[in-house]
């Protein structure tokens, strides 16, 4: 006892013992001094007693208080104690308990209910799933730290040490009961539970100290607990099967979870069994071992038992003997032994708990770490367990290291890569290159730390090859083989490519694969089982909680669907059919561009309306590719490949004989005469060398002669040549020398064709010419034709010359002939010779510059069209036709729209040949091509009728099949690999988002060419890159007939943010900003200041155009974001905006215009790849999105200050500090904004959507509209009105509508197609355009002709001029005896001011200022004047315009012109007469001396400063508001239109057509468009002319084209809505054949239409929807059978739609299928008190809400499910089944058709008769179909409808209703039985 707890006793004893003494002595004295009595005395002892005693019991509590306060730890510790015995003893009580199920389940574990016992034991387990566990593994129990079950499955997370003890680690664990126990007690003391001894388990062990067991502390749990859960959502997401599983009770190690990479050990990890499942017996790996099923519980054990026997005597065996013979090492020089799984893994069983224990153990058995190391990357590679020791030789340790090392920094893969690049060596027994390889990283290092070192400079002397394995090559090889072996070798096209399929789908397409592109094949091999259930069955799909739900990606693509169903195979299924071809090669294409793309490679499980699009586009591409494929033998793929792929005298060099071209006549044209006027420089430069060649003082030292490879024959082709004037032969002392050596001229030769080689010349002389003087040739450059467009009918067709031996006729000057000597030959007189070239010979550097000048003097002599000159230095023309030119060809492209149309092609290069020839350059009229279709330009093809223009199909499949010859070789020549990446260039030419690609194959390339190592082997990346191109070839074109997008788009980045800005113009625009955005031959590059070579102005080349900002209004919007470089963010923007644009059909197929200001991002995608790593990622990705949509990309560059996007970018600078993340996870943060990109609600600027949105226009500019304007002029209203507008910072766009408007003067307006009042459409478009109250003024000028006065007054003798044509008293119509070209002028007049009236006066109610003008209104006979009219006063009066009168002479004009206008009243200040001293000349009539008419000036607009007085009101009066117009304005509106319809060229029948087809939807008049541009193009090919034929003709004829189309297996509907449209068109014909015809042919294929149900199924399927809690569904079908509604019209129908009253429910139908408006009127009591009953649980206080909640497709398969619950399957219902049942039913109750049409809505009385015929017919065969049985289920169903709000009730406190999946047959035959015994329903 302490010191303290004595004081405490002692001061207690004290206190009694002295309140006691006091107490007796006070009772004493007190009898002895007082004397009293004793009962006195005692009385007084009593009461001071009791105050002393609670004196003392205070001293009492005052002391055990102070003995607390002193004890106060000591206390505390002992209710701790107290505490923890109770804890203890409740835990040991739980876990007795526990141990006791675990017992039972193990002995149920041999019953029948083996399985369901398991799954009562994995849940108990579960429950106390966090906390310690003990896992089994060979005998043993390793501890582990659970946090529990990962989210949606049954695997549990742990935290425990790695095997050494070296490190912490999770893992994931399957939760096996049996091999699973839990420790008893808690902290440092746990023990293992009964059944475990000691000794076995091994306890965790922190690797700081790993002799003390660990004890977490609480703060420690609540962390673990807190970073296992975001792992479990981590895993979640990405799909748990994915990573490697620990199977407790196998002799499996706990694996490390790694979410980035998988440790080398990762073959120890066995992988779920049902991915392999999904490919039966092939997907299992060889030598893998198959997880048993942990649900199999007899399995299971036996299982167990033998792997712990295997256990037991490994470790015996381990024991007794440490250094064994039967270890695994790795050694030099050792024989090849058997092995077994201990010896492999040995190394596994160890623990090795300090580093002391690794050391000892690597020392005692050297070899034994290094083979299992070697082992496990063995394994891990794909190749299974070992199984022999020689194996140990084959692991690629380089390529374990390159592709699963898990290392992310540059610098640490280095390290790692160079030290397994040592390993591969040793193991390969290459002692010598692994020291090299070693001792030059040391020095690397070094060289990379030295001051004014790099790493860059480090990598030029370290010896580190290419990072990638050689072992796909093999495979492909082998794979091959074994596809041969059962084939046989292809004998047609479809069998190679079958075999090169297959052979890939077998080295790629399984689990294990360690490529990525193999991932992700074998993604979309495992997807379409539930892709095909979804498909079929509806599940899957979006949820009703979806609802307008579109998905925020396209990518990853899903398999093949055709014809909406799954393109189901076994990947690598040697007997697959080749029915499936195209389907295995657009699945391949799919993975690549998902792997390209990137980001998540997860399976899909159904296809979207975007994802179709582009499966289409890959089928369309594949097929075309395979038609005409025929197999090549090995001859011919060598042929190719000698052969260049766009020359056809080019290729790999041949020895030249006499086999080389030799002309008829040589040196014909004098290059100096030629260009002596026009080009003196080139002149100088034929006739003296000095003129190009540099000075002597800066030639070089020594000169390479060139390289010559000569045949035997070769004498003989010189003496040829000097025959006909092309050589001449000289002395050695006539040759030039360089420093005393001899300058001549290699010599060799190229395949030209089978009778001639081609000679080319490689000059030693090019060495010494100066390249600033050389002239460069400027060809014409093919991928400049991206811009063009062409129609999508017609044929473009093709013209071409070429000059022969072109180059042999260029005649030089002499001093250039000792310079071109070439390799002597010996005379017979034994002297040497050598010939010199009197020519410009093939390879002499200006020889190419001057026979392009010539080609280009040829061209313009024959005044070829410049503007039309396809030429890299120019714009590209808009269309065709267009030429051009390269060196000795000439070639130019037409399109034929009309066989009438003239052919210029033929004619432009007829008339250039003639100049040729005029220089004496001779054509070869055999090469001649005049207007014909499917030739090349310059190498590439131009399809006639596809127009697409790219290397030809021929072409790319020589190059495919020679790419996969290449691929299946050993070992390559690398000239033959350089050709075929040369290849590959030229056809990514004209795609060149495809260059990306290639990333690692350049390098590698130049690598290999520095090495100078002439046969080599293909890397495994660099195989897969140029598989990869091989198989994307079928996309390496472009067409000339997309059309260009006219929504132009800029983004934008920031350090903080992306931005992007976007704004509609018109298509024309668009390709004109294409047009200039063309960048070729600017040079980019990261490193530079500012990345791109700046002019010398230091501005940036790139600029072409300036984007027209304030022209259109910018829809923006932003993204947070953080790149790690600007450049990247610039990328990622750019990529944000074209991934949107696979979302947007109206861009498929598109070519687009992406403004952006970042030079390096603008050149990488331009070119189309980027040496940058990083920034070629996002071209790669920018190739997938590109070539899945067709999208066609052009590029411009503007400034940052004129790019709208770059204010979007900049909002999030100042929320810097709360943006978190990289560019690694920019996906996740720009789908997060997906939504807010969508074309209709932007982010953060509110645009407030116009109803009229103009094509041409963005849709927010205000308008001003000039009616019959005349044609465009500098000074007139509109361009006034606009100067005005832009001085007072207002945005207008001036619209001119006159048919004599200069339209490509204001491209803005040409998609707006508004020029001709005439024309109905534009009078509608112009109408919607007032509507939008966008239009601030309206202007009208009427033409005035035949209003003049001129035509009234009398002419002078001998003078003549117009006549009257009009009267005063009726000024709309022509006087009599008039011209029928006077009729129609005066008609045309009228019309056009009445359309301008009417158009004033809509204008003016919807806000607009207005005015009229027209000649002034001489108020007398006989003088017609528009402003007398009754219309024109209408107007004036109901808007309060007031008439005004000018003299346009006070304008400047020089006649006085009186003119009336028509203003408000506020514009009165306009008004200004002649107040001339002088009289102005009279305009009228002819006037002899000039020989003019007066009244043409007369007839003119008027003067500009007359139209800036117009234009200054437009601002000074306000705009009015709209106004209530009465009938009286409607009826003179449409009085209008008719008039304005009445007078149009033609018999007056079109009239009758158009008022006629007027009524209809715009849908049906499309349909109706389409189905009679069919007929026009039958009459055209048959030449049958329609209005010539009688009724009775017409009728036949239809008839037989029924027939044929029957025939043909054409669609029967289109046929039917032309039927409909003649009569729409023409009531009167019948055509009653061809109706009874086209009857026939709907027996013979009878349309499918919705089945009908009986009144008790439909009944039963409202019931049920009200038990699923679904009522609103049930509601839905309620109405839709009894008021015969289509779900459609029920699913939009808003509470302002509903009147509940006294005569019943009515429906008011806004939107219905024939586009009116139409009422349901309900009367049934019961559906009344339904509906009533629903409105009031819903609610309506908001009218426009709708009134179902729901999504068509929800209800769709909601149907489909009632259906099946009901056992209704066999009558397939669907939502219209609902619509035909009702009125099925009403016909059977007797209701008379006709009452049943007008209920129904239906139009048309015959299809209404056998519609509801049918319907009755197909109840009654439903009835006996389903038999008496389903009926009884169905009238018992029907019982229920008086209970069922009642259910309703008691299933609304669900917080969801039933979901669809959730709906299974058990489940509702359970709930059926449910019901029926609930409420006791019996028949």
């Amino acid at each position: 006892m302490s010191q303290v707890a004595i004081r405490g006793a002692i001061v207690l004893t004290g206190g009694i013992t002295f309140g006691s003494l006091l107490k007796g002595w006070l009772a004493i004295e007190g009898v002895k001094v007082l004397g009293q009595s004793a009962h006195q005395l005692i009385h007084i002892a009593d009461q001071l007693g009791d105050q002393f005693e609670r004196l003392h019991l205070f001293a009492f509590y005052l002391g055990g208080f102070y003995i607390a306060f002193e004890l106060r730890k000591e206390l505390i510790w002992l209710l701790q104690f107290l505490l923890w015995v109770v804890h203890c003893f409740s835990v040991w009580l739980h876990r007795c308990g526990l141990f006791d199920l675990q017992c039972a389940g193990q002995q149920r574990a041999t019953s029948s209910h083996c399985e369901s016992e398991h799954c009562d034991l994995t849940c108990q387990l579960m429950a106390v799933a966090e906390g310690f566990l003990l896992l089994e593994r060979s005998g043993e129990w390793d501890e582990v730290w659970s946090t529990g079950v990962v989210q949606g499955s049954s695997e549990l997370l742990v935290r425990t040490t790695s095997g050494d003890g070296d490190e912490w680690i999770w893992s994931l664990v399957q939760c096996i009961p049996a091999s699973i126990r839990i420790p008893v007690g808690m902290g440092a003391g746990r023990t293992p539970p009964a059944g475990i001894a000691a000794a076995t388990v091994n306890w965790i062990c922190p690797p700081e100290n790993v002799n003390v067991k660990w004890a977490p502390t609480q703060d420690q749990i609540n962390a673990l607990r807190q970073e296992g859960q975001l792992l479990g959502v981590q895993l979640a997401r990405q799909g748990i099967q994915s990573f490697p599983i620990t199977v407790p009770g196998t002799g499996m190690d706990l694996v490390k979870l790694d979410l980035g990479a998988v440790a080398p050990g990762g073959a120890l990890v066995q992988q779920p069994a049902v991915a392999a499942g999904a490919l039966g017996p092939a997907g299992v790996a060889d030598g893998g071992q198959v997880r048993p099923d942990p649900f199999n519980m007899q399995s299971l054990s036996e299982a167990i038992q033998e792997l712990k026997e295997m256990s037991r005597s490994t470790r015996s065996s381990r024991s007794s003997s440490s250094n064994s013979s039967g270890l695994l090492r790795w050694r030099d020089k050792a024989k090849s032994r058997k092995l077994d799984y201990d010896e492999v893994h040995a190394v596994d069983a160890q623990k090795f708990k300090r580093k002391g224990e690794l050391l000892a153990y690597a020392t005692k058995h050297p070899g034994a770490l290094s083979a299992h190391f070697l082992a496990s990357i063995y394994a891990r590679l794909s190749k299974g367990r070992m199984t022999k020791s020689s194996q140990l030789r084959e692991a690629n340790v380089v390529q374990w290291a390159s592709q699963h090392s898990g290392l992310t920094e540059i610098r640490d893969v280095r390290e790692v890569l160079t030290l397994a690049e040592a390993m591969d060596c040793i193991n390969r027994r290459e002692i010598s290159r692994a020291m090299d390889v070693l001792a030059q990283r040391i020095l690397a290092i070094q060289q990379a730390k030295r001051k004014g070192g790099s790493w860059e400079k480090a990598e030029c002397i370290d010896q580190l090859e290419h990072a990638g394995s050689h072992q796909l090559a093999g495979r492909f090889r082998k794979a091959v083989a074994r596809w041969q072996g059962r084939n046989g070798a292809p004998v047609s096209g479809t069998q190679f490519l079958c075999m090169v399929f297959t052979s890939v789908e077998q080295i790629f397409a399984h689990s294990g694969s360690v490529h990525s592109f193999g991932q992700y094949l074998w993604n979309l091999g495992a997807s379409p089982s539930k892709l095909k259930r979804n498909l079929e069955f509806g599940v899957g799909f979006r949820k009703d909680h979806d609802r307008g739900y579109s998905l925020q990606h396209v990518f990853p693509l899903p398999p093949m669907i055709n014809k909406g169903k799954v393109e189901k195979y076994v990947m690598g299924d040697l007997s697959a059919g080749d029915h499936l071809l195209v389907a295995r090669g657009c699945n391949i294409v799919q993975a690549l561009l998902n792997m390209l793309y990137g980001g998540r490679g997860g399976r899909s499980t159904f296809v979207t309306a975007a994802q179709h699009r582009v499966q289409t586009r890959l089928r369309s591409g594949w097929e075309s590719m395979m038609v005409d494929f025929k197999p090549q033998d090995l001859g011919e793929i060598q042929e190719f490949l000698k052969h260049s792929q766009h020359y056809a005298g080019g290729g790999v060099a041949i020895p030249l004989g006499e086999r080389g071209g030799v002309p008829a006549s040589a040196a014909t044209v004098d290059l100096q005469s030629l260009f002596q006027h026009d080009h003196p420089q080139f002149a100088q430069q034929v006739m003296e060398p000095s003129a190009l060649l540099l000075p002597s003082r800066l030639r070089p030292r020594r000169v390479k002669r060139g390289h010559t490879w000569l045949h035997k024959s070769y004498p003989m082709l010189v003496r040829k040549n000097v025959k006909t004037g092309l050589h001449v032969l000289k002395r050695e002392s006539q040759v030039a020398k360089h420093r005393g050596v001899l300058c001549l001229t290699g010599a060799f030769a190229v395949p030209k064709d089978i009778d001639e080689d081609r000679v080319i010349t490689d000059p030693s002389v090019n060495q010494l010419i100066d390249p600033l003087k050389l002239p460069r040739p400027r060809f014409a450059y093919i991928p400049k034709l991206r811009v063009v467009m062409v129609p999508k009918s017609g044929k473009i067709l093709v013209s071409k010359r070429d000059a022969r031996h072109y180059f042999h006729s260029l005649q030089v000057g002499k001093k250039w002939q000792k310079w071109l000597c070439g390799p002597p030959i010996v005379l017979d007189n034994g002297q040497r010779r050598y010939p010199a070239s009197r020519t410009a010979p093939m390879g002499f550097g200006p020889s190419a510059g001057w026979a392009q000048q010539v080609t280009d003097m040829a061209t313009d002599d024959s005044h070829m069209p410049a503007e039309r000159r396809l030429h890299p230095d120019r714009f590209a023309p808009s269309e065709l036709p267009i030429w051009g030119s390269i060196c000795d060809d000439i070639w130019a492209l037409e399109h034929a729209g009309r066989n009438d149309q003239p052919l210029v092609g033929p004619r432009w290069l007829s008339d250039a040949e003639e100049a040729w020839k005029g220089y004496g350059v001779h054509p070869n009229s055999k090469k001649s091509v005049n207007a014909e279709p499917g030739h090349e330009v310059q190498g590439v093809h131009v399809d006639p009728d596809e127009h697409w223009v790219g290397v030809s199909m021929a072409k790319r499949q020589s190059l495919f099949q020679a790419t996969f010859h290449i691929l299946a070789q050993h070992k390559v020549l690398l000239g033959d690999v350089e050709r075929l990446v040369g290849k590959f260039g030229y056809s990514h030419a004209c795609r060149p988002v495809m260059r990306s690609v290639f990333d690692f194959t350049y390098g590698w390339l130049e690598k290999q060419r520095q090495s100078k190592t002439r046969r080599i082997q293909i890397p495994d990346d660099v195989w897969t890159e140029i598989f990869m191109a091989a198989m994307l070839l079928p996309y390496c074109q472009f067409n000339l007939s997309a059309p260009f997008s006219s929504r132009v788009e800029c983004t934008d980045a920031s350090m903080t943010g992306l931005g992007r800005a976007w704004a509609t113009m018109p298509p024309d625009l668009v390709q004109l900003m294409a047009q200039l955005s063309d960048h070729n031959g600017v040079y980019t590059n990261l490193s530079l200041p500012y990345g791109i070579g700046l002019t010398e102005e230091h501005t940036c080349p790139l600029r072409r155009l300036q984007l027209p900002r304030d022209r259109f209004h910018w829809h923006k919007i932003g993204a947070p974001s953080r790149p790690r470089y600007i450049f990247l963010g610039e990328a990622d923007a750019a990529l944000w905006c074209a991934e949107d644009r696979l979302r947007r059909p109206v861009d498929d197929g598109c070519r687009f215009v992406h403004p952006m200001d970042s030079a390096s991002c603008v050149g990488a995608f331009c070119k189309g790849r980027s040496a940058s790593h990083l920034l070629n990622v996002r071209c790669q990705r920018m190739c997938a999105i590109c070539t899945a949509g067709g999208h066609e990309v052009f590029y411009p560059w503007v400034p940052s200050g004129d790019n709208p996007a770059d204010e979007p970018s900049r909002r999030f600078e100042g929320e810097a500090h709360q943006i978190e993340g990289s560019s690694s996870n920019i996906t996740s943060m720009l789908h997060s904004s997906q939504q807010l990109a969508s074309d209709d609600l932007p982010a953060i600027e509110t645009v407030m959507l116009d109803p009229f949105a103009l094509k041409g226009w963005a849709g927010g500019e205000k308008v001003f509209v000039h009616l019959c304007s005349g044609a465009s002029r500098d000074d007139d209203l509109v361009s006034w009105v606009e100067r005005l507008a832009s001085d007072q910072g207002f945005h207008l766009v001036g619209l001119r509508v006159d048919p004599l408007c200069a339209w490509a003067e204001n491209v803005v307006q040409d998609e707006f197609h508004c020029h001709d009042l005439l024309n109905m459409e534009h009078g509608h478009a112009l109408l919607r355009l007032f509507h939008s109250r966008r239009v601030v003024g309206v202007f009208a000028s009427p033409p005035r002709s035949t209003f003049s006065a001129a035509r009234h007054r009398r002419l002078k003798p001998g003078t003549w001029g117009p006549r009257p044509l009009r009267s005063r008293a009726d000024v709309w119509r022509p006087l009599k005896n008039l011209r029928p070209k006077e009729v129609l002028a005066v008609a045309i007049g009228s019309v056009l001011a009445l359309l301008c009236i009417g158009l004033l006066g809509e204008g003016r109610m919807f806000g607009a200022w207005v005015g009229f003008e027209h000649p002034h209104d001489r108020g007398r006979d006989p003088f017609p004047s528009v402003f007398r009219s009754v219309e024109m006063k209408i107007l004036k009066q109901i808007f309060g315009l007031s008439y005004f009168r000018v003299d346009q002479c006070m304008f400047e004009a020089f006649t006085k012109k009186p003119t009336g206008l028509v203003l408000p009243k506020a514009c009165s200040s306009v008004v200004r007469c002649c107040n001339h001293p002088f009289k102005h000349e009279q305009l009228s009539g002819f006037n002899p001396i000039t020989s003019e008419f007066g009244t043409t000036a007369a007839a003119k607009c008027p003067s500009g400063n007359l139209w800036s007085a117009l234009g200054m009101h437009t601002y000074m009066v306000t705009s009015v508001p709209m106004l209530r117009v009465s009938t009286l304005w409607i009826s003179t509106w449409v009085l209008i239109l008719g008039l304005a319809q009445s007078v149009q060229l033609g018999n007056g029948h079109p009239r009758v057509e158009r008022f006629l087809l007027s009524a209809l939807k715009d849908v049906t008049k499309a349909k109706y468009q389409q189905a009679i541009d069919l007929l026009n193009r039958e009459l055209q090919s048959t030449g049958v002319d329609w209005s010539g034929m009688s009724e009775e003709q017409q009728d036949y004829f239809l008839a037989e084209w029924l027939i044929d189309g029957y025939e043909q297996g054409f669609g029967r509907s289109d046929y039917g809505s032309l039927l409909s449209a003649l009569g729409r068109m023409y009531p009167r014909c019948k055509y009653k054949i061809a109706w009874k015809v086209f009857d026939v042919w709907g027996s013979l294929q009878p349309p499918q239409q919705a089945a009908a149900a009986p009144p008790e199924l439909v009944t039963a399927m409202m019931v049920a929807s009200f038990a699923l809690n679904r009522y609103p569904l049930a509601i839905i079908i309620c109405i839709c059978y009894a008021g015969l509604l289509r779900v459609g019209e029920a699913l939009q129908l808003k509470w302002k739609d509903v009147f509940v009253g006294a005569g019943g429910l009515t429906l008011c139908l806004g939107n219905t299928k024939r586009g009116m408006e139409q009422k349901v009127v309900i009367t049934n009591t019961l559906v009344i008190q339904w509906f009533m009953r629903f409105q009031q649980i819903t609610g309506w206080d908001d009218k426009e809400h709708l009134v179902f909640n729901m999504s068509y497709a929800s209800v769709l398969r909601w149907v489909k499910k009632l259906a099946s619950m009901l056992q209704a399957e066999g009558i397939s219902l669907t939502t219209h089944s609902f619509r035909r049942s009702g009125a099925s039913e009403l016909s059977r109750r007797g209701v008379p058709i006709a009452d049943i049409m007008l209920f129904g809505r239906w139009l048309s009385d015959r299809s209404a008769r056998e519609y509801i015929r049918k319907g009755e017919v197909a109840i009654l065969r439903s009835n006996q179909l389903l038999g008496p049985a389903v009926r009884d289920v169905w009238l018992r169903w029907c019982k229920l409808v008086p209970h069922v709000w009642l259910l309703q009730k008691s299933l609304s406190p669900m917080d969801d209703p039933v979901n669809l999946t959730r709906v299974t047959t058990d489940s509702c035959g359970r709930l059926q039985s449910f019901l029926f015994a609930a409420f006791d329903v019996k028949l």
